[in-house]
């Protein structure tokens, strides 16, 4: 499957669970609910196989912003009061998409 099917694909899953739009997801806001969506596409863009500077190619965002996004991924699922959400979505999304073999 090509790279640009595999983005398009973790792009809606990303968007339907977190009921942020793609426009959001993928636009340089900074508000909490938007950055954390952005967190899950890069997380599972990588591990389907993107290297970081495809991930910003595609996404338009920088190479050191995504590179602070995946470093910190961890951090921010466990940060108690608003990583409970984010463990909540990426658990779900990981099933669907392990299942889908997407990742």
């Amino acid at each position: 499957m090509c790279k640009s099917i595999i983005f398009q694909a973790l792009l809606e899953r990303v968007e339907r669970e977190t009921e942020i739009p793609r426009e959001r997801i993928l636009s340089g806001e900074k508000q909490t609910d938007v950055v954390e969506a952005r967190c899950l596409l890069f997380h599972f863009m990588q591990k389907a196989g993107f290297y970081p500077s495809q991930i910003a190619r595609t996404t338009g965002c920088s190479r050191q912003s995504v590179n602070k996004l995946l470093n910190g991924f961890a951090d921010r699922c466990d940060t108690p009061g608003r990583g409970k959400m984010l463990s909540i979505f990426l658990r779900r999304l990981g099933n669907e998409l392990t299942a889908d073999d997407l990742i």
